[in-house]
């Protein structure tokens, strides 16, 4: 039920998002920081070109060859490489740093602003800030002039990144590009951003592609999609309902790739809904399903939850049912999830406990009900039993009765 994922990076770069740079994995050493960018050929850019792009100034540009550019981007284990390549008919280092030509890089809520060196006399500038007065530590750039421009090429340590987290299949991210002519301006004379407003990671793509193919399932069928640490090695998996299968897909699975189970249903509108919730309040989250199970003499529902265990499985450690019916006549129960009032010591949040109460029948009464008490799941509380209510708390991989 695992899979490792080997030759479709490539599909899944052909088929990014419009709006999304892709991001492609490469080796460690691939990339040589030197500004020139001879390695970067093959990989896909995002280009800005065209007056539509310029957010600044537009009145002033003189077309393509006054400011254009293209972004391109690699990622190793630790580290996100994006190589900038300029158009402009002159490079400024103006009086005023802010007023310099530069690139603006967006990463969540936050600006990294480089100031290309001119290789004589202004030393390159990487900060947080337009004034240059936050250096960025651990950003490495290396810069070169080209005949018509300027190029630049920009190490970034993922763990110092703002917005990125392992495993997740993109992050909002953005690259303008600002443009003076003259080293006496006050502000940049254009602006221009690149057609993009996420870098997805190629990698995450190829194991969705592959998992969607293996399957035989098409993008236009995920019902449920959302990223979630199931796994608990903290990075982000794809948790992903097609039908009647949950898909998890991430690099964090034992072999890599992704992991799927199909649940005990005969078709995905038998799955009433899904959801992701740290029961325990340790980060990692559960799986919990509402399903609807179907026989000749009725139909029954329960919740069930499943979880990552300590043996590299996906395990049902329990399930409750909640509907018990026959044509128009049912028992029905209410489902809650509440959060736990302390949070307990080492744990990161406080978890939710798990209550099943209020038993409701219509149609039925203790005489005409003859159902015997399921055995593979919780049954179902009946309003005429001695229990009314029933709550349930996760403590790891066990679970105990309230």
């Amino acid at each position: 039920m695992r899979f490792l994922v080997t030759a479709v990076i490539v599909l899944a770069v052909s088929q990014a998002h419009a709006g999304e740079l892709p991001c492609t994995p490469v080796k460690k050493g691939v990339i040589q920081l030197d500004g020139l960018l001879g390695e970067w050929h093959g990989v896909t850019p995002a280009r800005a070109s065209g007056s539509a792009m310029v957010v600044s100034g537009r009145g002033g540009w003189n077309g393509d060859g006054d400011l254009s550019f293209t972004v391109r981007c690699n990622l190793t284990r630790d580290t996100m490489y994006i190589a900038i390549n300029v158009k402009d008919d002159y490079f400024v280092r103006a009086n005023k740093l802010s007023a310099s030509d530069h690139a603006r890089l967006h990463f969540g809520g936050r600006t990294l602003y480089v100031y290309p060196g001119d290789l004589r006399r202004s030393r390159a500038v990487v900060s947080w800030n337009a004034r240059g007065k936050r250096r960025a530590r651990g950003v490495k750039i290396a810069e070169s002039m080209q005949k018509r421009g300027w190029s630049v090429e920009i190490a970034l340590p993922l763990r110092k990144l703002p917005g990125f987290r392992a495993g997740s299949p993109s992050m909002r991210a953005s690259v303008s590009v600002a443009d003076t002519d003259h080293p006496s301006a006050k502000k940049p004379q254009h602006v221009m951003r690149a057609p993009f407003s996420r870098i997805s990671f190629a990698q995450q793509r190829a194991n969705l592609l592959a998992f969607l193919k293996d399957k035989g399932f098409r993008a236009s069928q995920i019902r449920f999609k959302r990223n979630a640490n199931v796994v608990g090695d903290r990075r982000l998996e794809q948790v992903l309902l097609v039908g009647r299968t949950i898909g998890i897909v991430g690099d964090g699975l034992p072999g890599g790739g992704y992991f799927y189970l199909n649940l005990p249903v005969s078709s995905g509108r038998d799955v009433r809904w899904i959801k992701l919730v740290d029961l325990n309040g340790d980060g990692l989250q559960e799986i919990l399903v509402q399903l609807v199970e179907r026989a000749s003499n009725g139909r029954r529902e329960l919740v069930a939850i499943y979880r990552y265990n300590d043996s590299n499985q996906f395990v049902r450690p329990m399930q409750v049912e909640v509907l018990k019916a026959q044509g128009s006549r049912y028992i029905k129960n209410r489902f809650r999830m509440l959060r736990r009032r302390k949070r307990k010591r080492g744990q990161k949040r406080r978890g939710y406990d798990l209550w099943f109460d209020k038993p409701k029948a219509g149609g039925f009464d203790q005489s005409s009900y003859r159902e015997a008490p399921a055995s593979d799941a919780f049954p179902i509380l009946l309003p005429w039993g001695e229990t009314k209510k029933r709550g349930f708390r996760f403590e790891g991989e066990e679970f105990s009765q309230l």
